[in-house]
């Protein structure tokens, strides 16, 4: 994968439409549209030019379809409708090498386990149910699998395991691809606790969700080194702010900008000893490979969220950080890994469930509480061997059914065919103007005299774009925020 990614070479890519959405510290946030889809991996390195030699350096903080956002010093007014950024793509991959070429030389029984243990499925193997033995198997086998399909509670299960082993005196280590499910997993353990020490629970690296940007938020471990420093949060503050005034070319700029740096250094050095000195750590799994301050670390439990879309490597080496517990919580019939290489054979193209087999270890969350109960009869049917139930609070749901342009049914398929409605392509997306038509119809009428919102969905990017340009013209300003 690597010498495959390095005969693409470092390209440029093209962003545009930017917004400023947050600022902290001296970092500021932006979310930008793509005309490609990047698929950057969160708290990737990219560069950020301000013309064809210069440039800053950034942060993935997300990157979904044609969707990013990163935070990187504060860019020019101008600069937001449009600009040019480039990533090392491969610089992720070497990183992992790294780290798994150590793991080979020392690494400990879990990691043997998953990888030369007996996986084999026997006729003796028992699927385990229920969210009790989810927690009780997490807290007490060397190795847990979690299968957790959609509405089932992942993220309120993946709380109570850590309370339940931070109350066993266990350090732990909550690792995920993306910065959204570790987002909403340090805040679901936060509402979980009784109460807790500032410090003791923590969001290493950059969030998505704004609430946890703001300076008196005391769960990110940036915040909480502000907050130990904070004569030199004021300084860096009105260094800043001097900054913007100054000319480049002059001496009080260089001794401003060396002074920035200092501060800097002294905050991100608390912050390590902050992060190491915690007993619950929530990051991604990339910030986990590429940042000494994890893994040079140990942790009583690590547990893996969103696994299924994680690369069967990085998991192996997340095992490695486990001294006792190692939890895997995950759906492998929801998104798979990206994998930028055609070999099929390739063990990046198997998620940890497909490599280990092992029923053994694993329960399912059969309990859903999320879906109207005919969607969720659907759903168990087609994907999950009819295991998936219904939690009595889903009747809930029937006053949705109610509601019109289609009263009393929970699944509608409305057909188009006859209207002749052709997709277009676009570079390698479609839109299909009937199809939009009739979306935003339904819409509409589904959004009129009911108290509910409406979602619409779509596989293709263009549509996407069309389908938002068309609702801006056609909703009223009070009405438009209904429709997402």
């Amino acid at each position: 994968p690597i010498s495959h990614l390095k005969t693409k070479g470092n390209k440029k890519y093209k962003l545009s439409n930017g917004k400023e959405i947050a600022k902290s510290g001296y970092k500021y946030f932006y979310s930008f549209e793509s005309e490609n889809e990047l698929n950057l991996l969160p708290d990737s390195d990219i560069r950020v030019y301000i013309d064809d030699c210069n440039y800053f350096r950034g942060k993935v903080i997300s990157c979904e379809d044609n969707a990013i956002m990163f935070s990187c010093v504060k860019l020019n007014e101008n600069k937001l409708k449009e600009i040019l950024i480039s990533y090392n793509a491969w610089f992720f991959m070497e990183q992992l090498d790294k780290r798994l070429y150590g793991l080979s030389k020392n690494h400990n029984q879990i990691v043997n386990q998953l990888v030369c243990g007996n996986t084999e499925i026997t006729e003796r193997s028992d699927l385990q149910y229920g969210q009790k033995k989810a927690i009780e198997m997490a807290c007490n086998n060397p190795i847990t699998y979690i299968w957790g399909p959609p509405g089932t509670g992942k993220t309120y299960t993946l709380a109570d395991i850590v309370v339940k082993l931070l109350s066993q005196d266990k350090r732990v280590l909550m690792l995920s691809h993306s910065n959204v499910s570790v987002d909403g997993a340090i805040i679901e353990v936060e509402n979980h606790l009784n109460s807790y020490n500032i410090g003791e629970i923590i969001r290493y690296g950059y969030p998505k969700d704004i609430s946890l940007l703001d300076s008196e938020n005391l769960l990110t471990s940036y915040n909480i080194a502000l907050s130990k420093n904070i004569d030199l949060y004021l300084r860096q503050k009105h260094l800043l702010i001097q900054k913007e005034k100054i000319d480049r070319a002059t001496k009080e700029y260089k001794d401003i900008r060396e002074e920035l740096n200092g501060i800097r250094t002294k905050i991100k050095t608390d912050e390590e000893e902050i992060v190491k000195s915690a007993k619950f750590v929530a990051t991604t799994l990339s910030k986990a490979i590429c940042d000494s301050v994890i893994f040079n670390q140990k942790f009583d439990a690590v547990i893996i969220d969103e696994v299924s879309m994680a690369y069967t490597p990085q998991v192996i080496f997340a095992a490695n950080l486990a001294k006792e517990r190692f939890c895997c919580i995950g759906d492998f019939n929801q998104l798979p890994p990206i994998v930028q290489n055609e070999d099929k054979e390739n063990i990046l193209h198997s998620d940890i469930f497909e490599y280990c087999g092992d029923l053994n270890n694993m329960v399912i969350l059969n309990k859903q509480r999320r879906m109207h109960n005919d969607i969720a009869k659907f759903i168990s049917f087609n994907m999950y061997f009819n295991l998936l139930e219904s939690h009595d609070s889903v009747e809930e749901r029937n006053k949705i059914t109610k509601c019109e342009p289609f009263a009393d049914k929970s699944i509608v398929y409305v057909d188009i065919h006859s209207l002749k409605s052709d997709a277009k392509l676009v570079g390698y997306s479609h839109y299909n103007i009937i199809s939009l038509l009739v979306t935003v119809k339904i819409a509409q009428k589904a959004i009129e005299n009911n108290d509910c919102t409406v979602g619409i969905i779509t596989p293709y990017s263009e549509q996407a774009k069309l389908l938002n340009a068309t609702l801006r013209v056609l909703l009223s300003e009070d009405k438009k925020t209904e429709l997402l």
